[in-house]
């Protein structure tokens, strides 16, 4: 083997090596644990549930809990695919063999993402992977996986970074300003509070390049994007606003105030040098990648000073030292995203972008492993902490734990309604009551079908959470619900015994594909017109 070879090889390996060490940790024995870990398993667990009993839309979970809570009919559904996808490859393993799956796929998916930006924006296939090495050796994504178990916010990483490839190009080349739309939509179906933090991110970087932007084809370009992207994600956002109408549902009025957002702000140490990690976890792009930063504002041939002055400000904002408690609380955006610190989602793809070029310089073979490894070692607690926090057994936590966020206002219990424990719960009563008797006869196409005695004209509280768009059929006819005061399904019901259908509203989500296919179409075209653009350049 030639030396050439030989310096190849070990470079390539340096730059495989963090995705290599996330690899190992996630096939240790057991699963590595987080502040989200029972949320998103039990998400898992319900959706597999749902498939398993051929329920069509998967929506409802009859057999954790019992009462229908929909963890589906809310949650950005992009994750949902790895979950199906997981059913699919996983069948008849546990459920820990299945998110070793999910988070594996997650994680190459990622670094191809990120390899793909970088080659594509520099034309360099070491570019690409010293790109992919610094995302997935930095503070912040580890911190998102292996701390935070956030699975959603992990997922877009990849998206996030072919986004700031698209808006770059945009700038320049053209040649892939097709992922503007591309990316901001499975943004948008991935992740909320990310997808607010692009919207930030995408203000400030149209006030860097303002002239880019005023002229009057790429406005014409931005405005069919933002339309298109509308289009897309329609088939997430239609069906929640949908299911959102009315004001039910506790997660329609779950906003901080802006007063609030600013007390979550990063700590200036943590996000300069890593100390002092809140709950564990380290909103920084790391030591080694601040200290690259200075380097490269004064070594204009790695990365412009306006590239690494916008990457300074966008960290700004994630500290004390941005106002936000300037806004009122009625304006309903930038809250939505909750804590500042998600901001360094983008932070982290805006630096593993612009830096990435860093591996062209001649002593390539001594900076860029030293980069990755000081990267890696400076960031060692994630890694430790999934090394040592794990789990060998998912339970179905949804027997016990019923999460705020998705059930109703009336589920309230003295005013407060923090994750229901169904033992202690109002759902946990007996079916029983003193004006009829109710059974549960049958599972029919992934919905309960229930037995019902009445004695005498009543309303019926069946044992399931009101939603708007549960519908209940009695001999073939849609029975008007009601929203009972203590946050069940009723019906009116006269004296008799009855058989009773549950079903679900499914034509807030045919619009939402509906326009989700126009929006398909749409881009498809628009990559067309594009290409042929090009060829004639």
């Amino acid at each position: 083997m030639s030396k050439k070879n030989y310096i190849n090889l070990l470079l390539i390996f340096f730059c495989l090596l963090p995705l290599l060490l996330i690899i190992v940790n996630i096939f240790l024995p057991g699963l590595f644990t987080g502040l989200d870990w029972v949320a998103h398993t039990s998400r898992m667990i319900s959706l597999h549930d749902e498939v398993k009993h051929s329920q069509f839309l998967p929506l409802f979970d009859f057999w954790n809990n019992g009462y229908g809570y929909s963890w589906q009919a809310f949650y950005p559904p992009l994750t949902n695919i790895y979950f199906l996808l997981s059913y699919l490859v996983c069948y008849g393993e546990n459920n820990i063999a299945h998110f070793k799956f999910i988070w594996l796929l997650i994680s190459l998916v990622n670094f191809m993402c990120a390899f793909y930006a970088g080659y594509r924006q520099y034309k360099s296939y070491w570019v690409g992977l010293f790109c992919a090495a610094l995302l997935l050796s930095s503070a912040y994504y580890l911190t998102a996986i292996f701390t935070r178990f956030a699975i959603a916010e992990y997922t877009s990483f990849g998206f996030i970074i072919l986004y700031i490839r698209g808006l770059d190009s945009f700038r320049t080349d053209q040649q892939d300003r097709y992922l503007i739309p591309l990316m901001a939509s499975l943004i948008c179906i991935t992740n909320i509070p990310t997808t607010i933090c692009i919207i930030i991110m995408s203000f400030f970087y149209f006030l860097f390049y303002f002239q880019t932007f005023i002229k009057k084809e790429n406005i014409i370009f931005l405005l069919k994007s933002l339309l298109i992207t509308i289009a897309i994600s329609a088939i997430y956002f239609v069906p929640l606003l949908y299911n959102l109408s009315g004001q039910y549902i506790v997660m329609s009025s779950q906003t901080d105030s802006y007063t609030q957002i600013y007390k979550s702000v990063a700590k200036l140490p943590l996000v300069i040098f890593n100390i002092n990690p809140y709950q564990n976890m380290i909103f920084s792009i790391g030591i080694i990648g601040n200290c690259l930063l200075i380097i490269s504002f004064f070594k204009n041939n790695i990365c412009s000073k306006k590239k690494i002055i916008f990457i300074v400000t966008i960290i700004f904002l994630t500290t004390f030292l941005f106002p936000w408690w300037v806004f009122p609380d009625k304006f309903i955006l930038f809250n939505i995203m909750q804590y500042p610190w998600r901001l360094f989602s983008t932070i982290i793809c805006l630096f593993s972008l612009w830096l990435s070029p860093i591996i062209l310089k001649r002593n390539r073979l001594i900076i860029c492993p030293l980069i990755i490894i000081l990267s890696l070692l400076c960031n060692y607690y994630p890694y430790m902490k999934a090394y040592s926090h794990r789990h060998y057994v998912i339970n179905d936590y949804n027997n016990s734990y019923l999460y705020h966020d998705y059930l109703n206002n009336h589920t309230q219990h003295n005013g407060y309604y923090h994750d229901f424990d169904t033992s202690k719960n109002i759902f946990s009563n007996d079916n029983q009551n003193v004006n009829y008797t109710i059974k549960s006869s049958q599972i029919r196409n992934g919905f309960p079908e229930y037995k019902v005695v009445v004695l005498q004209d009543s309303i019926v509280s069946l044992p399931l959470i009101y939603y708007n768009f549960i519908k209940i059929i009695i001999n073939n006819k849609n029975i008007p619900t009601i929203y009972t005061k203590d946050g069940r399904l009723g019906i009116y019901l006269h004296k008799g015994d009855h058989t009773i259908s549950i079903s679900q509203e499914r034509q807030q989500y045919y619009m939402g594909f509906i326009l989700f296919l126009i929006g398909i179409m749409s881009l498809i075209k628009l990559k067309r017109s594009d290409n042929k653009m090009l060829l004639k350049v």
